[in-house]
């Protein structure tokens, strides 16, 4: 796969034997982002409209 990004709700942390997402993508070079950040990125919006 090319061009992915790794969406996730995790931070950077762990240990060797229980690595976390960020930790792994880093790794690989594979980017990642937050679902805040991938909702900002696709730029989509919430449009509540009255009753």
């Amino acid at each position: 796969m090319r061009n992915a990004t790794v969406v996730t709700g995790e931070k950077a942390a762990g240990t060797a034997d229980k690595p976390k997402i960020p930790n792994v993508c880093l790794h690989y070079g594979v980017p990642t982002t937050s679902l805040l950040g991938f909702i900002r990125e696709m730029k989509w919006t919430l449009q509540l409209s009255p009753g």
